[in-house]
């Protein structure tokens, strides 16, 4: 009774307050599209009682309406006034009458369609005992459904055997948990956008209260503008009737502050780390409470108000201040907090490298968020720099002043910021540091495409590979974070080199869950050791499982579903898939399928599969079976709204079971350093880097594009080798020898990216090409995977090949390429 109370009382207020505001929409709607307002769609109430669900119509006339993704902002018909209305969750407005009468609650399980109802009734016979609610677990977590589903390839299907059953679970879990105090947290959860499972739980308590507080101060400092703007209208002579006018008017700039506030977010954001961005968000809040205030004003006071003209605009310029300006202040109250623990005198002292934009990012991020970290001065080669001072911090000396500075101010470490700095200038750097004794860090960056501006994606070890001079990477991030920001992203083989770095800089991004899947249990356990979620904005999922058992992918795709897919799992070490032909077949191919399919049809967004350079040609099973799993994705991509996509790009320095870390553990071990071939030829990148042009390839994919990633020029290992062991201070075959121990089973003395049948294509990334190739696969293709994967389980190595050749339309042969490897490689470091 008590809550049937509530709701006649607050739907009756809401529809007297909000009428101004559907008068204009009803106009607006009228005016867009010829029709009626409203629309009226059948669901199921309580005991079964068929009900019509009012909302303000988003399609034209004659579309259809209420259907599965008929709010999608993709949906045919919709009408321009209908996707404002949808984005702005405006068109349930009207649901307000149906808690008037009665047929709803403003707290109660999600309404649902007659047929929906009756695939799960004796379920919904205690979620019906009571009212739909206008809010609920399932429309909070649910909130941008229909775009999910549009992308799906069978959305009804989709709806049915996995969004509904999880609704229902949530509707029965807000039934067990009805009361009072549950709809309040509830109704927070869904202004602050927070999981509401959590908040169910009472989890996520910290962030509630600092948006209440927030709000709280917001809605003062309105009243305190308004007051001030009144005041200094009047020159401070304000009569008794005036300050009554004043006072009548507070319940209209609570109401159209306050809505103001929450549609344009503000309690849902992070504004310890305020821009200008926010400060836009601000002007537009505030320009949208004033009108909705003036409006208010002009319809309900009875009799008129007379209110000065200058009033209104003083407080807009007022209130922009104010709230600026508080976002301003506890910005730097954080900072000062931070500035505070980093001055303690354990505080570690460094010098940064590079006085510039880059070396600006780096004081920036350390002042935010290396809290023991304490920056001494720069350093710059530059002599025009010497004394000026760059965010506060003076530039004190160029590199050769590193160990004086270093012994007078008790610096420890050194972190250089200087992404175009030369291979010869960071050895330089590198040994000087070292006769100091101090440590050094390298701050790995990437440039904004859009903005220009250079940002801080990690600081890290130097390591050999840095020495080789590859350029910093330029990206589109804001399309980057766009994709992955709010979404579940779901990373196969994320123990390995790709994947785990993958992990670290989607995390970034800010996504709303992290899966990591991985068979190996130990990277498995030291990613979860390594990676740090910021400010839990992230769940983070470790999946110990492999890509090969159907069942178990199906299950924790069903469980996540992912919206981004990015799978670097497989089998990569060639010499040792030559022996295990079965196993690079079941792993490579037949695993590819597994997660591919199960992208397609739990609806993922996106699918990136990581392909390597020995595809091209290929002389090894394992570059056989990834060109095999790359005509796979384009297969399934001409049958699925999942965009399927693959990246190819060769070896990456630095990855598990690659040359270097095997070269640096010879070199520790006193040699001998083992170089298969003196002719043998890699191309090289570096890991950050790959990662990130693979996440820009993400964001340009339409679907069944193969991106290749540019390497660069080729290396020589044994040019890489004897250069190792001079940077470790020996002379080779004088102290370390160099030995050559012959080409290994499947190998190539070089590699391509493209063969001489395709042609790369450039994109709008200078270091990102799309191979020019026919996409489209036969039906048969994927009938023949399940024919070769029923193969592969026999263990028939020669008939496993023959069927793999077939399915590629070309013999592998590493004689023949060895051959012909032999006669064109002259390429040098």
């Amino acid at each position: 009774m008590i809550k049937r109370t509530f709701d006649i009382i607050f739907s009756l207020i809401g529809l007297v307050i909000l009428s101004p505001l559907f008068l204009v929409l009803a106009l607006f709607i009228k005016l867009d599209s010829p029709g009626s307002v409203f629309t009226r769609q059948e669901r199921m109430g309580r005991g079964f009682q068929a009900f019509n669900l009012l909302n303000f119509r988003i399609l034209e006339a004659g579309a259809l309406q209420g259907k599965l993704l008929s709010a999608s902002l993709k949906s045919p018909g919709l009408t321009r006034m209908g996707g404002l209305l949808y984005r702005a969750r405006l068109h349930k407005l009207p649901q307000l009458f149906n808690i008037l009468k009665g047929e709803m609650s403003f707290v109660g399980p999600q309404p649902e369609q007659k047929h929906y109802v009756h695939l799960y009734r004796d379920r919904y016979k205690k979620i019906l005992a009571v009212r739909p609610g206008l809010v609920n677990l399932a429309s909070v977590k649910y909130r941008d459904e229909a775009e999910s589903l549009a992308k799906a390839g069978d959305p009804e299907k989709v709806y049915v055997n996995n969004i509904l059953p999880e609704k229902i679970r949530l509707n029965e879990e807000s039934i067990r948990n009805s009361s009072l105090l549950f709809d309040l947290k509830l109704a927070l959860a869904m202004l602050l956008k927070l999981d509401p499972e959590e908040s169910s739980r009472g989890k996520g308590g910290k962030v509630a209260l600092t948006g209440l507080a927030f709000f709280a101060i917001d809605i003062a400092l309105s009243f305190a503008s308004f007051y001030i703007a009144f005041f200094l209208r009047y020159d401070w002579q304000v009569t008794e009737a005036q300050l009554g006018v004043f006072l009548g008017l507070l319940p209209f700039i609570f109401l159209s502050r306050s809505l103001a506030y929450v549609f344009f977010g503000f309690y849902s954001r992070l504004w310890e780390y305020a821009s200008l961005e926010d400060l836009i968000l601000i002007i537009k809040a505030v320009a949208v409470g004033s009108c909705l205030t003036l409006l208010s004003i002009f319809i309900y006071s009875n009799p008129p108000v007379s209110l000065a003209r200058s009033v209104p605009i003083i407080d807009f310029v007022l209130l922009i201040t104010l709230l600026g300006g508080s976002r301003l202040a506890w910005r730097l109250w954080n900072q000062r907090k931070k500035q505070m623990l980093r001055d303690d005198d354990h505080g570690i002292k460094v010098l940064i490298l590079g006085a510039s934009d880059t070396g600006a990012g780096l004081l920036k991020n350390i002042r935010t968020k290396s809290l023991n970290y304490s920056v001494c001065g720069f350093i710059d080669d530059d002599p025009s720099l010497m004394r000026n001072t760059l965010m506060g911090i003076k530039v004190l000396g160029d590199r050769y002043s590193i160990p004086s500075l270093a012994n007078r101010m008790g610096v420890k470490e050194v972190w250089i910021a200087a992404p175009k700095i030369s291979s010869d200038s960071l050895g330089e750097v590198v040994n000087i540091c070292n006769s100091a004794m101090l440590k050094y860090k390298l701050a790995s960056t990437v440039t904004d495409t859009v903005t220009k501006e250079v940002h801080i994606s990690k600081v890290r070890k130097v390591e050999v590979s840095d020495l080789l001079g590859r350029e910093s990477v330029s990206l589109d991030l804001s399309s980057i974070k766009e994709m992955v920001r709010g979404k579940k992203v779901l990373v196969t083989g994320a123990g390995g080199s790709i994947g785990s770095e993958l992990s670290q800089q989607i995390l970034e991004y800010q996504p709303s869950e992290l899966i990591m899947l991985d068979r190996g249990e130990n990277y498995l356990y030291e990613l979860g050791v390594t990676l740090k979620p910021d400010a839990n904005l992230t769940k983070m999922h470790y999946v110990f499982g492999s890509i090969t058992n159907r069942e178990k992918m199906d299950t924790v795709f069903s469980k996540y579903r992912p919206h981004l897919v990015f799978h670097a799992a497989a089998h990569k070490h060639v010499p040792l898939m030559e022996s295990n032909v079965d196993e690079a077949v079941i792993n490579n191919i037949y695993g590819t399928k597994v997660i591919a399919d199960a992208s397609n049809r739990y609806g993922v967004e996106r699918f990136v599969m990581i392909s390597t350079d020995k595809v091209v040609r290929p002389t090894s099973v394992m570059g056989t079976t990834k060109k095999v799993a790359e005509k796979y994705i384009q297969y399934i991509n001409q049958y699925s709204a999942t965009k399927f996509m693959t990246v190819r790009f060769g070896n990456v320095l630095g990855s598990k079971g690659s040359v270097i870390p095997l070269f640096q553990s010879q070199i520790e071990n006193g040699g001998p350093v083992t170089v298969t071939h003196p002719d043998m030829t890699r191309f090289f990148m570096l890991i950050p880097e790959a990662v990130q042009l693979i996440l820009q390839a993400a964001v340009m994919g339409k679907g069944g594009e193969i991106f290749i990633l540019d390497m660069g020029e080729p290396v020589k290992i044994d040019h890489l080798a004897r250069r190792m062991i001079r940077l470790a201070g020996y002379e080779p075959d004088k102290d370390i020898k160099v030995e050559y121990t012959g080409v290994r089973p499947g190998e190539k003395l070089y590699e391509e990216l493209v063969d001489s049948n395709n042609e790369a294509l450039n994109t709008k990334h200078e270091k990102i090409q799309i191979l020019k190739t026919r996409s489209d696969v036969e039906e048969s293709f994927n009938r023949k995977i399940e024919e070769l994967f029923r193969v592969a389980v026999t263990g028939d190595f020669r008939e496993i090949k023959v069927m793999m050749s077939q399915l590629i339309g070309e013999e592998f042969s590493p004689e023949v390429v060895l051959r012909k490897g032999l006669k064109e490689t002259s390429l040098e470091l």
